[in-house]
């Protein structure tokens, strides 16, 4: 796909605050990540002053408009509620963060230069890191990311916290704008049926040895979307706005010259809710790092909460009050069901061997012909789906998370 030049135009316009784009001369490069997500398509646009040479790095993603495409997703929805976030979230947010000077300081969402939620024109136009990348689709998180990552959310959740702390009707306002997208999931037919296949080809995964574990799984693998959906529902007094997809691709790092990384950005806010801090921290943990940094749990939750604790108090707020580590632990066991249904699904759909079948195409396939021999056609990296998916199971069992 290649971005039409009136639509750029119209950006830039708008950006700029000019009309006299003949000064102005851009390159697009469409970004076609190796998780291909089916609600938009995503450009680089790099814009050069051709009198000053000034130069804009810009991200616009864009909606897709196919209407068939747009009867099974929520497309809309999706750019609605990730519009908000840049919007009112997210300025409220670090308006609030400003009022105490320089003693907190969380500035890792990238800069949001225009959005627009007119029907079948939803545009989101984002600032292009020149020092961050995403991390490698096929490599999971070291020890050193996801460290870094928990540091990060005490941060994020703390704001929220605090806000609701100190300005509860400014943050009751707000957050009554935020949609729970995950609401629709048990709706779509096709996530239906990928979210059903995947829990059943983990039980597939456990033989005889693990019969307690089969008897205590299988309630997931019979009634996995229901499940997933009930888990994702809050029902304590302890909620954050959480950033609400922990996928892999969704966390961007600046790394030393030694690869070890040195900063971090959130990306994709389509999943934004209200929500305990756990779905971000479980979905993150479980789905996005190999079974040898489960043993690190511990460290990781000090971690976390050691950030949260000095965020608030920098915030003249008390954390055992708000939320105190056994809150957190309590959430953990309670809702870490979330995380561990989300890594079901998506470490299924990270070890699918790759076909080059259209994006499109395969969705109008879903629309008009929805049925579990579509998903068991598709062929999973057996090896490494197991390793993970068993080790995770085990876990979640010995610690009585499930």
């Amino acid at each position: 796909m290649v971005l039409e030049k009136s639509y750029i135009d119209n950006i830039l316009k708008k950006i700029l605050n000019t009309t006299h784009l003949e000064r102005y001369d851009f390159i697009t490069e469409e970004y076609k990540p190796k998780e291909t997500k089916y609600e938009g398509e995503k450009y680089f646009v790099t814009v050069k002053n051709s009198v000053n040479s000034d130069k804009l790095s810009l991200f616009i993603k864009r909606a897709l408009v196919d209407s068939e495409i747009r009867k099974l997703l929520p497309i809309r929805e999706f750019f609605i509620n990730e519009n908000n976030f840049y919007d009112q979230v997210w300025p409220n947010l670090e308006k609030f963060q400003e009022s105490f000077g320089a003693k907190i300081l969380f500035r890792k969402i990238p800069r949001c230069y225009l959005t627009t939620s007119k029907e079948n024109a939803e545009t989101i136009v984002l600032e292009k890191f020149s020092r961050f990348r995403a991390n490698d689709p096929t490599k999971l998180f070291t020890i050193a990311q996801l460290l870094l990552i928990f540091q990060e959310y005490g941060r994020f959740h703390a704001l929220s916290f605090a806000y609701k702390e100190k300005r509860p009707e400014e943050y009751q306002k707000l957050v009554s704008q935020i949609r729970d997208n995950y609401e629709y999931y048990k709706d779509i037919k096709m996530y239906v049926e990928a979210m059903n296949y995947s829990h059943q080809i983990c039980l597939t995964y456990l033989d005889d040895k693990n019969a307690s574990d089969i008897k205590l799984y299988n309630k997931y693998a019979t009634n996995a979307m229901q499940i997933y959906v009930e888990s994702s529902k809050y029902k304590g007094n302890k909620s954050v706005i959480t950033h609400g997809d922990g996928w892999i691709s969704n966390y961007m790092f600046h790394y030393d010259a030694t690869g070890k990384p040195l900063d971090l950005r959130f990306v994709d806010f389509q999943l934004a809710r209200i929500g305990t801090p756990v779905y971000d921290l479980s979905s993150c943990l479980y789905a996005c790092s190999s079974p040898e940094h489960l043993s690190d749990f511990n460290r990781l939750l000090e971690v976390y909460y050691n950030s949260l604790s000095q965020s608030l108090t920098a915030m003249d707020c008390d954390p055992e009050k708000i939320y105190s580590f056994e809150d957190l632990t309590g959430d953990w066991k309670t809702y870490s069901k979330f995380g561990f249904s989300y890594a079901v699904f998506a470490i299924s759909n990270y070890y699918l061997v790759e076909d080059e079948s259209d994006i499109d195409d395969s969705l109008k396939i879903w629309n008009n012909n929805v049925n579990k021999k579509i998903i068991e056609e598709q062929t999973i990296d057996e090896v490494n789906a197991k390793s993970r998916l068993t080790l995770l199971l085990r876990y979640m069992v010995t610690n009585g998370f499930l």
